[in-house]
C-alpha cells in the first residue's frame, strides 16, 4: 500500500481508484453477459421439455424419437448453463469481489485522510468540492459498488 502523506499522493491514489472502479464496472458488465447467457440456455432447456410434453401426437415410434430429441436438447442446454456458471460466472464473480474490496480499502483510507490533508495543505474550496464529488462516486458499503 502506498503511503498517502501529501495531496499529490492523495490525488494519485484517487485517480488509480477511479480507474479500478471503471474496471469493476467492466467486470460487472461481463458478469451480466454471462448470466444472460445462462438464462438463455435455461430457457432453451425449458422449451425443449415443454416441446417433449406438448409435442404433436405421432405414431408411438415417432413420438419416442421426438421426446428423446427434446430431452437431449434440454440436457445439453442445462450442461451449457452449468459450464457457463463454472467457467465464467464463478471466476468473474470472484474477480469483481477482489477488485471491489481493493477499491473500497483505498477509498476508505482516502476518506479518513481527506480532511487532514486538505487542511494541512490549505486546499481551496474548489479543490475540496471537486475531491468530495470524486469520492462520492464510490459507495460506502462492501460489495455495493455499482
Amino acid at each position: 500500500m502506498e503511503k498517502i502523506d501529501s495531496g499529490d499522493a492523495f490525488e494519485r491514489i484517487l485517480s488509480q481508484s477511479e480507474k479500478r472502479l471503471d474496471e469493476v464496472h467492466e467486470w460487472r458488465s461481463r458478469l451480466g453477459i454471462a448470466r444472460r447467457a445462462q438464462v438463455a440456455a435455461g430457457s432453451v432447456a425449458l422449451v425443449a421439455v415443454a416441446v417433449a410434453l406438448l409435442g404433436p401426437n405421432r405414431s408411438s415410434s415417432g413420438q419416442g424419437t421426438w421426446i428423446a430429441l427434446a430431452l437431449l436438447t434440454a440436457a445439453a442446454a442445462l450442461g451449457v448453463s452449468f459450464a457457463i456458471q463454472v467457467r465464467r460466472v464463478n471466476p468473474l464473480g470472484r474477480q469483481v469481489a477482489i477488485k471491489e474490496r481493493a477499491v473500497l480499502n483505498d477509498v476508505n483510507r482516502l476518506r479518513e485522510l481527506f480532511i487532514y490533508i486538505s487542511q494541512r495543505e490549505n486546499w481551496g474550496d474548489e479543490r475540496i468540492r471537486n475531491t468530495k464529488s470524486r469520492l462520492s462516486k464510490f459507495s460506502i458499503g462492501s460489495g455495493a459498488i455499482g
